[in-house]
């Protein structure tokens, strides 16, 4: 943290003195976007089915991880894991296993059970994050059932570029980073440093107190991330290009108890006493791009490993002080994976553009309670893909696509009277993949598309080995999920101040992972026993005013119905989301904005149990100190609204935020 600091002044300073004329610190700088991290399916950036956050967007809006900034974007909606204290999102209905994460392309999911905790992705080192949605690049590779979310990190612009900030939140928490890299005629050099950390938040004044919860400050909600990346890349020419890179993530977390009042929740009687002493995350990888034929066919590579381990500890009481009672104890998990894809791109056809692309992941899982013998899973798993776009004439694309993926498990430990013993590999669990989608573009500012694809999501070595706890029966032959997704859209600008972007989807699933209760006595087994339909819409708008106003607005819909078990609810995603928000800019060293949202009530509980809807506004006024300085204040949730996104645990009152962002450019 000294470090960090320090380094800030100095930078600071040195912008004091910049000479280049900027309007604008929150101006998109789309330069500065990692070009190897992007996976598209045609030469374009992106088609209607990827939405994108840009920084822009992130630091306007102050979305410091990654599940606050796609919450932006209609479609997807913030969920909570309120017991383990994490944050995730939703995707038209899917959650996280059947929409992984990437950074630069490359899956970062836990290897574990799928999940990942997006609080612990800082955004301050990204460029943009791309959130596919239904119809997805099949250069992803397996799992994006629902589609995918892929963070891109930043590359240089110039011979110094370097960008930070530094935040007081209320005054028990503070932020700050900083990235700074060259960009020379061979290489470049890119390095940056986040840090945050909050001590527990305030409630609501109108939270009223429960059994758990006395309401004022929420105990054991406090958590600290720090964050270290560095890539070198060293580019010969304009058409080559390798690079290397290191991130390191280290993270603390408490995990507040349940502090709700539902009767059939056995937490209300038997609360959680959990922390998170280490949440770590290390990885290295190494990307490549080479030109091959002068019709400029790609033979492009991605190499990674990565290295996962967090420990958990369940104490006795609320004194987080002992641990001598049956469910208390300290767990540690130590997973690894690590993999490659080559993809290789062709346009030797004639109004084509071919793609072609082989992937290969391990995950290894190990797990011990302290003073048992250790656990290890391992499994492989592999897709051969390929994706065409035909250009049909100058207003037509048709993009077909087609993989086939396959997952092995090698080891699967179990414990017996303290023994480990180590089980065969189950059978190996295959799927074919395929999607089309058709685009016209009857002008260069309106687009409409139809799309259709048949996804299917591998089940995780959770899913096929845990006994919760002695409550469940293992199914290590547990076969995949498929979703056969279908899309209409249109984005259109209208006098090139109103710019429209809807959709309508609608996706069935089969074989879905479900509970079957009673297969061992009391016990229940994840069985391929269901049955679900999403659907629904979604509505964005974004209007210029004047020179000096920008206005937007996004509105999500969404209907899940489960077709076998209708008694079951599917939980975490409320059937309507509005976003909204207002821009000013009275003169060109002060910016103004208001954002709002709401969401409708949505289930936290597969039996019934519910949330609230609620509604929360914030503000923010800044200034321009200086051509590369903005100092800015926020009021977050400013009716200090009582709400939650899972039931029982209260999300933050009323919050303030002080920051300074500085930058070179």
């Amino acid at each position: 943290m000294k470090l960090l600091i320090t380094t800030s002044i100095v930078l600071f300073h040195l912008a004091l003195s910049a000479q280049t004329p900027s309007d604008t610190l929150i101006a998109a700088t789309p330069s500065c976007t990692y070009g190897l991290g992007e996976v598209t399916i045609v030469g374009t950036r992106h088609t209607d089915t990827t939405s994108t956050v840009g920084i822009r967007d992130i630091e306007l809006y102050n979305r410091m991880n990654v599940a606050q900034a796609v919450n932006l974007l209609p479609g997807v909606t913030l969920a909570a894991s309120g017991a383990r204290n994490e944050t995730m999102v939703h995707v038209r209905g899917f959650d996280l296993r059947q929409v992984p994460l990437y950074l630069d392309g490359i899956p970062v999911y836990i290897p574990y059970d799928g999940y990942v905790d997006l609080a612990r992705f800082a955004t301050m080192d990204l460029a943009r994050i791309d959130v596919s949605k239904g119809f997805t690049s099949i250069l992803y590779g397996p799992n994006t059932m629902g589609g995918a979310i892929n963070m891109i990190t930043r590359k240089p612009v110039g011979k110094l570029d370097y960008n930070g900030s530094l935040s007081l939140i209320n005054t028990n928490g503070g932020a700050g980073n900083l990235n700074i890299g060259t960009l020379r005629k061979k290489y470049f050099l890119q390095g940056g440093i986040a840090y945050i950390q909050r001590g527990d938040y305030s409630l609501s004044k109108d939270f009223e107190p429960t059994r758990n919860e006395d309401g004022g400050v929420r105990e054991h909600s406090a958590f600290t991330d720090q964050r270290f990346n560095v890539k070198a890349g060293f580019t010969p020419n304009e058409h080559t290009e390798y690079t290397v890179g290191f991130i390191q993530q280290h993270g603390e977390k408490s995990a507040p108890i349940y502090a709700g009042i539902d009767q059939m929740n056995p937490l209300l009687t038997k609360p959680r006493y959990w922390e998170w002493p280490s949440w770590d995350k290390q990885s290295i990888y190494f990307m490549s791009r080479n030109r091959l034929r002068k019709q400029a066919d790609e033979l492009n590579t991605r190499i990674y490993f990565d290295k996962f381990q967090n420990a958990v500890f369940s104490y006795d009481d609320a004194t987080y002080s002992t641990m001598s009672k049956p469910y208390a104890f300290k767990s540690y998990y130590d997973d690894q994976a690590g993999g490659a894809q080559v993809e290789y791109i062709t346009r030797a056809v004639p109004s084509n553009m071919t793609k072609v692309a082989a992937t290969y992941r391990f995950d290894e899982h190990q797990e011990h309670n302290e003073g048992d013998p250790i656990q290890t899973y391992f499994d492989r798993t592999w897709s051969i893909g390929l994706e065409n776009i035909v250009y049909m004439g100058a207003k037509w694309q048709l993009i077909p696509g087609l993989s086939y993926n396959a997952r092995q498990n090698d080891r699967a430990d179990d414990v017996v009277s303290g023994e480990v013993i180590s089980h065969d590999g189950a059978a190996i669990n295959d799927a074919f993949n395929g999607q089309v989608l058709i685009q016209f573009q009857p002008r260069s500012d309106h687009r409409l598309h139809l799309s259709g694809s048949s996804k299917t999501r591998f089940a995780t070595i959770k899913d096929r080995y845990s006994y919760r706890m002695g409550q469940a029966v293992p199914n290590p032959d547990l076969g995949s999920e498929t979703a056969i997704n279908t899309e209409i859209g249109y984005t259109g600008s209208i006098n090139d101040r109103l710019v429209v972007e809807a959709a309508l989807f609608y996706s069935h699933l089969n074989d879905v992972i479900q509970q079957v209760d009673n297969v061992q006595g009391s016990k229940w087994q994840l069985q391929n026993a269901g049955e679900a339909v999403f659907l629904g819409g979604e509505l964005a708008l974004n209007w210029s005013a004047s020179p000096k106003v920008q206005v937007g607005a996004n509105y999500s819909y969404i209907q899940q119905n489960n077709v076998d078990n209708p008694e079951i609810e599917f939980i975490g995603v409320p059937p309507q989301k509005v976003f909204g928000h207002v821009d000013f800019r009275p003169t060109k060293w002060i910016f103004l904005n208001a954002n709002a949202e709401y969401n409708d009530s949505r289930y936290s509980t597969s039996y019934g149990g519910q949330t609230d809807p609620f509604a929360v506004f914030n503000a923010k006024v800044g200034f321009h100190l200086k051509q590369h300085i903005t100092l800015e204040a926020t009021a977050n949730n400013i009716v200090d609204a009582n709400y939650a996104i899972t039931e029982g645990y209260p999300c933050e009152g009323r919050n303030f935020m002080l920051r300074l962002l500085f930058r070179s450019i």
